[in-house]
C-alpha cells in the first residue's frame, strides 16, 4: 500500500501561483489538506458480491485487485471500456505526526454515480450524485498511529440520455485537517446600484464546531480586488458543541473601488475568511458586481443596465481521452475555445460543473444557467421525489458565489412526464427560496403548447431543432408573449466527426435573427462526446454534434460558427501593394449576437513561407455599437514578398473572435507521404471495390489537401479535405495507380512527386488515425472505425530500445485505444491495425511517434511576434498542449542586466497576451514560458521591440 503524505494548500495551488497576484486564485478552504489522489487498488464487481463478501474490510485486497488512477474513469482503460456496474477502490494512508489531535474531514469532489464509502471497515455513508461533492467527518474512526484503509464502491449504472456514464472516482479526494472549528462556506450577495456606482455586499458565513464544548468563533472577512480595493470586516459567533452556526456581515464597495463584471471585462473581487488563532489558510471565494434584468415590456435582456443579445454553446463535460475527470488543462482549453467563438451565454451543461470550471468561467466571463440532470420522461420530475430537491439544495449552496451563474435550471425537456408541471412549479419556488438574486427556469421543448411549464420560469429556455426555426419561434412567442426567450439548444443534427464536417449555420441563424423577444441562442453542441444512445451515427461511439471533435480538433463547423458568432457582421480585407483596406460591418440592433464592442483591437501580421511573422501592427477600435456605421482603416507594411496576410479581431481578453487570411503565394510543397492500397469489401470482390488510403504531414500555408490519381495519368482527383489522411475509393483490385498529394490554398496548388500504389486483392486498408495524445505512462490513439471491424491492435516499441522488442495489444473498443505501463519522457513508435469480422488482418498503418508526458514539463512556446501599441505590448504565440498558463517576462533593453518583470497569463488555448503600463519610446525584451501541472518550461528565445 502506498502512503501518500502530499500536503498542499488549496489556496496556493501550484507554487508558482504565489509569484504574482496577477494569477487568479481559485476557491479555497481553510483546512490543511492531505492529497489522497494517485493510484488506488481497483476491482470490478459484476456479480454484486463485494459487500456481502466484505471487500470493504482492511484485510480483503490481494490478488485480482489492480491499480486505478484517482481522479480517473475506469472506462478509459481498454479492459473496462464498456463495464457498467460496481467498481471497488481502496487506498491506505497514515496520518503525519504533526497533524495529530486535529479534526478531519474526508472530501470527495465527485464519484460517479452512486457510491458507498468505508473507513477501516466502518461505513461512513452514501452519495447519490456523480456531479456534486460530499464529505464526512471521520475523526473518531481514524487511527492516529496506524495505517488507515479507505474503501469506495462506485456504481455507474445511472445514465442520463445520450451522455456516457463514465465510472469511478472522477474528481480529487482529499483529507482536510482543522483545529475543531472551521468555516464551511460563505454566501456573498452583492447588491449593485448602477446609478451611484456602489455596491452593498452581504456575506453569510457558515461555520461548524466539531469540539465537545461550545466556542465563540471570531475572525475577519477581508475583501480585496486587483484595483487596490481592500476592506476588513470583523465577526464573532457563538456555536454550541458539535453544531453549525451562521452569521451575516455587511459592507459596501464605494464608487472609487467599483468595477462591474462583464463578459468582456470579468472583473473579480475576493472575500477571504480568517479565524482568529488559526494557523490555516483563509477560506477564499471570488465574486463579481453585475446586474441582470429582464425587461418584459421591451423583451430585453440587460447586463449592467445595457441591452445585449448573446450567443453560446452547450458543453458535454467529457472527452474520449479524459473521460469526465475534467483536468484543469481541459477545462481551460474548452472555455478558451468557447470564448474564441464569442460564446458568452449558455445553459452550457445538463450536469453540475466542478468548482475549478466555474472559477474559470468567472474569470473568463461566460454567463450560464446551472442545471441538475433531470431529462426527458424522467421519474424524478415529480414534486414528491426528494432527490431533485436535494440536488438543487446542494447545487445552489455550493455554487452561490459565482458571478458567471446568472440563473438556475431545475431540469431539461421533461414536458411529457405526467407530473412535470407540478414539479417545475414547486422546484422553481424552492430555488427562489434559496436564492432570490438569480433567474430560475426549466428548459422546455414543449413551449409550443399553451399549458407548458414555461409559465413558471423567469426566462423561457427553449430547445428546438431544424433548418428553419422561424415558424416554431413565432408560435412559442404567441403562446407565451410575456416571456423573454433564449434557445438553450438549437441545431440540425449530427453532421460527422471529421475535420471537414459542418452544418449550414448561417441560414439556420438567419431564421432566428430579427425577433425582439429572442435574445440569444446556444448551439448543440461545442464538442462531440462519447455515447451509446440510440441514433449515434458514428461507429466510433462519438456522437458527432460538436464544432470540435471529441479530442478538441476544430472542424470546419468551428470556423463557420465563429464567423456567425462574431461581434461584427462582416470583416473585409482588400489587399494592394504593401497595403490593405480593412473594414468591419457592425451588427444590427436585433441581430444575433448584438452587443457593444469596447476595447477591441485589430491585429495584422505578414507571414513568410514558414509562417514566421515578418511585419505587422495593432489597431485600437473605437467603441462600436449595433447599427453604427462601417469602420474602415488602411494598413501598410514594409515586408517584401510575404506569403500571407492575417487580420485578427481581438476581444479585450485577447481572444481571437474573428480572422481573415489573405494568401499571396501558394502553399509549401508537400513532403513525402505514405499510401496503402487494398480492398474494402469483406467477403466478395465486385468491380471497383478497391481503395487507397494516404497518410501525410501537413505543410505551411495549406488550407486543404487533395489527391490526384490515375492508372497511367493523373487524370482524376478527390475533393479537398482538412483531415490528416485521405482516401480514394471505387478503384479496381490488382491494379497499380499513380498517386500525387496536392496542397491547396486560395493562391493556388503545389504537388508532391507522384508514387505508384498497388491495390492488392488480399490487403485491407489500415485504420485512419485521427489523433494521438500522450498521457501519464502511456498514450491514446484515436482511429476510424469501419462497420466490418472486429478488433483493433497497436504494435509499439521504445524508439531507442533494442530491436525485435515489439509488443502488441488488442481491443474491441471502437474509436480509441490506450497503451499503458510505459516510461514517461521516453519516445515510442507504433502502428495500428484492424481485424475484420472474417478474421482478415489489415496492413499496419504508417509509423507514429509519441512521448508519454506524465511528470514532464511542457514544451517551450513559439513566440511569433511582439507588437507595441502606445504603452502596451501584445505577444503572438502558439499555444502548448495541456498548458494551464503562461509566464510572460519583459525587461528594458540596453541597460545591462535589467530585472525581468513577470506577468502570468491564466489561459490554455490562447494565441495572444497583453502587457500594459510600458514606457513609450523604450526598447523592451520579451520571452514566454508555458506552465502545466508539473511546472514551467524553459523560456522561448527573446524578441526585442
Amino acid at each position: 500500500m502506498e502512503n501518500n503524505r502530499v500536503f498542499r494548500c488549496l489556496l496556493c495551488g501550484l507554487l508558482f501561483l504565489m509569484v504574482d497576484s496577477a494569477w487568479p486564485q481559485h476557491a479555497s478552504y481553510e483546512d490543511l489538506t492531505i492529497d489522497l489522489n494517485g493510484p488506488w487498488l481497483f476491482k470490478t464487481d459484476p456479480n454484486g458480491i463485494g459487500e456481502s463478501e466484505g471487500w470493504f474490510n482492511v484485510q480483503q485486497p490481494g490478488a485480482f485487485w489492480h491499480k486505478m488512477e484517482v481522479p480517473g474513469n475506469w472506462d478509459l482503460h481498454n479492459e473496462y471500456a464498456h463495464y457498467v456496474g460496481k467498481g471497488w477502490y481502496q487506498k491506505s494512508f497514515t496520518l503525519p505526526p504533526e497533524l495529530k489531535d486535529k479534526t478531519f474531514i474526508l472530501h470527495f469532489e465527485a464519484v460517479y454515480h452512486d457510491c458507498t464509502v468505508w473507513l477501516n471497515g466502518r461505513e461512513l455513508g452514501k452519495n447519490n450524485s456523480g456531479f456534486l461533492p460530499f464529505e464526512f467527518e471521520i475523526t473518531p474512526l481514524l487511527r492516529q498511529d496506524e495505517e488507515n484503509t479507505l474503501t469506495v464502491c462506485a456504481d455507474n449504472t445511472f445514465k442520463r440520455g445520450a451522455i456516457w456514464n463514465w465510472g469511478g472516482i472522477r474528481r480529487p479526494v482529499t483529507l482536510r485537517a482543522n483545529e475543531g472549528v472551521r468555516v464551511i462556506h460563505q454566501h456573498i450577495t452583492p447588491e449593485v446600484d448602477l446609478q451611484k456606482q456602489t455596491a452593498n455586499v452581504s456575506i453569510r458565513l457558515f461555520l461548524e464546531n466539531h469540539l465537545n464544548h461550545p466556542v465563540t468563533a471570531s475572525g475577519h472577512v477581508l475583501l480585496t480586488a486587483g484595483n487596490g480595493f481592500r476592506k476588513t470586516v470583523p465577526f464573532s459567533l457563538g456555536i454550541p458543541a458539535h453544531s453549525k452556526g451562521e452569521t451575516v456581515v455587511k459592507t459596501t464597495i464605494d464608487k472609487k473601488d467599483f468595477h462591474l463584471w462583464h463578459f468582456d471585462d470579468p472583473f473579480i473581487y475576493r472575500s477571504s475568511i480568517k479565524l482568529n488563532g488559526s494557523q490555516n489558510h483563509p477560506v477564499s471565494h471570488a465574486f463579481g458586481l453585475r446586474k441582470i434584468e429582464l425587461d418584459k415590456e421591451t423583451c430585453e435582456f440587460k447586463l449592467n443596465g445595457e441591452s445585449v443579445r448573446l450567443m453560446g454553446l452547450n458543453l458535454v463535460p467529457d472527452g474520449r481521452t479524459t473521460g469526465n475527470t475534467m483536468p484543469l488543462w481541459r477545462i481551460k482549453q474548452d472555455v478558451d475555445l468557447m470564448k474564441s467563438l464569442n460564446g458568452n451565454l449558455a445553459r452550457l451543461s445538463h450536469l453540475p460543473l466542478p468548482e475549478e470550471m466555474l472559477d474559470y468561467l468567472d474569470e473568463r466571463g461566460i454567463l450560464i444557467f446551472s442545471e441538475i440532470p433531470l431529462w426527458g420522461y424522467d421519474p424524478l420530475a415529480d414534486p414528491d421525489k426528494e432527490t431533485p430537491f436535494e440536488w438543487l439544495g446542494r447545487l445552489v449552496h455550493l455554487q452561490y458565489n459565482h458571478p458567471s451563474i446568472i440563473g438556475w435550471s431545475t431540469g431539461n425537456e421533461i414536458g411529457y412526464y405526467p407530473t412535470a408541471g407540478d414539479y417545475v412549479a414547486k422546484s422553481i419556488d424552492f430555488v427562489r427560496g434559496l436564492d432570490s438574486t438569480r433567474l430560475v427556469s426549466n428548459v422546455t421543448h414543449t413551449a409550443h403548447l399553451e399549458d407548458d411549464y414555461i409559465r413558471f420560469a423567469d426566462m423561457g429556455l427553449l430547445n428546438k431543432y431544424g433548418k428553419n426555426l422561424a415558424p416554431i419561434t413565432r408560435l412559442q412567442h404567441e403562446k407565451h408573449p410575456d416571456k423573454v426567450l433564449f434557445y438553450s439548444e438549437y441545431g440540425i443534427g449530427q453532421f460527422g466527426e471529421g475535420l471537414d464536417a459542418t452544418i449550414e449555420i448561417k441560414p439556420l441563424l438567419d431564421s432566428l435573427r430579427g425577433f425582439s423577444y429572442l435574445m440569444g441562442a446556444s448551439v448543440w453542441t461545442y464538442n462531440d462526446y462519447r455515447s451509446s444512445f440510440v441514433g449515434t451515427q458514428e461507429l466510433s461511439e462519438n456522437r458527432a454534434w460538436g464544432v470540435v471533435d471529441a479530442y478538441r480538433r476544430k472542424k470546419q463547423a468551428y470556423f463557420d460558427l465563429q464567423k456567425e458568432h462574431a461581434p461584427f457582421r462582416e470583416m473585409k480585407v482588400i489587399p494592394a501593394v504593401k497595403e490593405a483596406a480593412i473594414s468591419l460591418l457592425p451588427r444590427t440592433k436585433l441581430d444575433l449576437p448584438a452587443h457593444p464592442v469596447r476595447d477591441y483591437k485589430v491585429m495584422f501580421q505578414l507571414l513568410d513561407k514558414d509562417e514566421k511573422v515578418m511585419d505587422g501592427d495593432l489597431l485600437d477600435l473605437p467603441d462600436i455599437f449595433p447599427r453604427d456605421a462601417l469602420w474602415e482603416e488602411k494598413v501598410q507594411w514594409r515586408a517584401e514578398n510575404p506569403h500571407a496576410l492575417e487580420v485578427v479581431l481581438l476581444s479585450p481578453q485577447m481572444d481571437k473572435v474573428l480572422d481573415t487570411m489573405i494568401y499571396f503565394q501558394k502553399p509549401s510543397r508537400p513532403a513525402d507521404f505514405e499510401a496503402f492500397g487494398g480492398r474494402i469489401q469483406q467477403n466478395n470482390v465486385p468491380a471497383q471495390s478497391g481503395a487507397i488510403r494516404v497518410f501525410y504531414d501537413k505543410t505551411p500555408h495549406a488550407t486543404a489537401y487533395k489527391l490526384k490519381y490515375g492508372i497511367d495519368n493523373l487524370d482524376q482527383e478527390t475533393g479537398p479535405s482538412r483531415e490528416d489522411f485521405l482516401d480514394i475509393g471505387k478503384l479496381e483490385l490488382d491494379q497499380t495507380y499513380l498517386v500525387q498529394l496536392v496542397a491547396i490554398n486560395p493562391a493556388g496548388e503545389t504537388s508532391s512527386d507522384p508514387i505508384r500504389v498497388k491495390v492488392g486483392r488480399r490487403d485491407f486498408l489500415p485504420p485512419g488515425v485521427r489523433y494521438v495524445e500522450p498521457v501519464n505512462e502511456g498514450f491514446f490513439v484515436a482511429y476510424v472505425t469501419d462497420e466490418t471491424d472486429f478488433l483493433y491492435r497497436i504494435r509499439y516499441r521504445e524508439k531507442d530500445g533494442p530491436s525485435g522488442n515489439d509488443k502488441i495489444i488488442s481491443s474491441r473498443t471502437p474509436g480509441l485505444m490506450a497503451v499503458r505501463r510505459l516510461k514517461n519522457g521516453r519516445p515510442y513508435t507504433f502502428e495500428v491495425q484492424r481485424i475484420t469480422d472474417n478474421n482478415s488482418y489489415s496492413r499496419w498503418s504508417k509509423t507514429y511517434e509519441v512521448v508519454p508526458d506524465g511528470d514532464q514539463l511542457p514544451a517551450v512556446p513559439w513566440l511569433k511576434s511582439v507588437f507595441l501599441n502606445k504603452s502596451e505590448a501584445v505577444l503572438s504565440f502558439v499555444p502548448v498542449p495541456k498548458a494551464i498558463g503562461y509566464e510572460i517576462q519583459y525587461r528594458t533593453s540596453g541597460r545591462g542586466e535589467a530585472r525581468w518583470h513577470s506577468f502570468f497569463l491564466n489561459r490554455s488555448e490562447v494565441n495572444y497576451g497583453r502587457i500594459g503600463d510600458l514606457q513609450a519610446n523604450q526598447t523592451y525584451e520579451f520571452r514566454i514560458a508555458a506552465m502545466n501541472a508539473n511546472g514551467k518550461s524553459a523560456y522561448s528565445p527573446i524578441i526585442k521591440r
